[in-house]
């Protein structure tokens, strides 16, 4: 996988043992929030195939009607990761 988004490290201070500030910018870009929209519903249907019938159970996480919530708020949700 190549993310489009691309965050930065920086230094904190000029302190040689000072801990680096690090911004991952997490899907910042939303071509990459679309390549992950895309892998889960490529899961789902993985998931969803006949052959795992007997071991599948209700979807837990991000949960079977994330696409109705989102249409309905009409927007996407970005995470505030590593903030």
């Amino acid at each position: 996988m190549a993310p489009f988004s691309h965050g930065a490290v920086r230094r904190a201070s000029a302190a040689p043992g000072a801990h680096p500030r690090i911004d991952p910018r997490y899907c910042t870009d939303d071509r990459d929030l679309g390549a992950m929209a895309q892998g889960l519903r490529v899961a789902r249907d993985v998931e969803n195939a006949p052959a795992r019938a007997t071991w599948r159970g209700q979807e837990v996480l991000p949960g079977p009607d994330l696409w109705r919530r989102q249409r309905t708020a009409g927007q996407t949700r970005r995470p505030r990761i590593g903030h």
